[in-house]
């Protein structure tokens, strides 16, 4: 019988979102605490993947309201963004996708396209180095 991490509405699910999470202290003693290797994005889909591997089924609590407030998010223009949003989608990929590499052209392809056609320059050269650097291993949690 499959176990559960939040209020079940019934619907599958494939990764949680961080911002907001509820998780049992079993789940947590069994699939490990987010990764601090991830500086910001995708640290709550890599411990979902744990989460689901260690057999925990994912949920959400659908009439729940969530107000997140107290920080500037990264905008679209600015390339450090670019930068830790690339940067952690290669590790992601890196340690979870059958085709890591067909996986990151499939993802970081359209964003390159984006910032080409809005002549985000800066931006460019932040995914850039992010592809070069998400190549150097990291330790794991």
């Amino acid at each position: 019988m499959p176990r559960h991490v939040g209020v079940d509405d019934g619907a599958p699910i494939d990764y949680l979102i961080g911002a907001s999470l509820l998780l049992r202290a079993r789940a947590l003693r069994q699939a490990g605490l987010l990764d601090e290797g991830y500086f910001l994005y995708w640290e709550d889909v890599e411990l979902s993947f744990r989460l689901r591997a260690a057999g925990w089924r994912l949920a959400v609590a659908v009439d729940s309201t969530v107000e997140h407030r107290g920080t500037r998010p990264l905008a679209f223009a600015e390339p450090m963004r670019d930068f830790h949003y690339t940067r952690s989608s290669m590790r992601f990929l890196r340690d979870h996708a059958r085709l890591p590499w067909l996986a990151g052209l499939l993802l970081t392809g359209r964003r390159i396209a984006s910032r080409v056609r809005y002549r985000r320059w800066a931006n460019l050269g932040a995914i850039a180095r992010a592809l070069l650097d998400g190549q150097r291993p990291t330790s794991a949690p």
